[in-house]
């Protein structure tokens, strides 16, 4: 008798109560990632102290979206996933700290985590933010801040081409999603993903996010996203050109071509655009 199929399920909340068990979640799932090598090439790739610097991020990274009203998400097999044990109640690895075997953090309308309060910014130093900025140095933390934003901007400007209107529809931002190494392929970011779109549906909002690789827009175009871009361009923007190469460590001349990033929307029906809008409003088709 074949056995059942393990169920997913995700749950959500507010706070920094999913927040220990989100960072060490996306250590695992970013340790590849193009983008954040490309934040952290000042050291050594696949080392021990850009991991420790990654996981030292996220946690900055995640307090702040908690002060931001964000909300945590986590999706996970109910069974045990034989590709992560560590996940079964009592196991070895259980308790506090234990990474979620999928996770995203959603930041609703008109929040964003590079526009906190001077209180903000005080509660993060507890948090390790003066180790951060003396890790990362000027350079790279700029990158973190402030050049990644002013790229996935310029995506938002053709959505949206007025403060006032971006304000007045708004938007749920997916600040970051991510799998467990050994949990990939199994349909757990899909599935979250549903449910973050669910949640918006009954608020009437889009969803917005930046995919960094090609399988994850992929993973996105199917989920009903789409990518923004100006009409006749593939819809992709470049972070680090002629700093970077395409892996996002560091280089030079032809080889710095910069890694790429696909900003992407998702509209629920009703929500004011319809074909035509969609066609009139830059997205890219694929």
């Amino acid at each position: 008798m074949a056995s059942e199929k393990p169920t997913i399920t995700v749950t959500s909340t507010s706070g920094k109560g999913y927040l220990s068990r989100t960072s060490p979640t996306m250590v695992s799932a970013f340790s590849k990632d193009t983008c954040w090598a490309y934040f952290l090439n000042h050291l050594p790739r696949d080392s021990a102290a850009r991991t420790s610097l990654r996981r030292l991020l996220f946690h900055c990274m995640f307090s702040a979206a908690a002060l931001k009203n964000a909300t945590f998400y986590e999706a996970s097999y109910t069974d045990l996933d034989p590709a992560n044990p560590k996940d079964k109640k009592g196991e070895e690895g259980g308790g506090e700290g234990r990474p979620f075997q999928s996770a995203a953090i959603i930041l609703p309308p008109g929040e964003a985590i590079d526009n906190i309060s001077l209180f903000g910014w005080l509660s993060l130093i507890p948090q390790g933010l003066p180790k951060l900025l003396y890790k990362c140095g000027p350079r790279h933390f700029h990158r973190i801040l402030f050049e990644y934003g002013a790229v996935a901007d310029s995506a938002k400007r053709i959505k949206f081409p007025l403060k006032s209107q971006a304000k007045k529809e708004g938007y749920f931002y997916v600040l970051i999603i991510g799998t467990e190494e050994s949990c990939r392929g199994r349909g757990l970011a899909g599935e979250l993903m549903k449910r973050v779109l669910r949640d918006a549906e009954k608020a009437g909002k889009p969803v917005w996010l930046e995919a960094t690789s090609l399988m994850s827009m992929e993973l996105y175009e199917r989920l009903g996203f789409r990518v923004v871009g100006k009409a006749g361009e593939a819809g992709s923007l470049v972070l680090g050109k002629g700093k970077c190469d395409a892996s996002g460590e560091n280089a030079k001349g032809e080889e710095a071509v910069g890694v790429k990033i696909w900003p992407m929307v998702w509209i629920p029906e009703g929500c004011g655009e319809g074909e035509a809008g969609r066609r009139d409003s830059g997205f890219g088709e694929r």
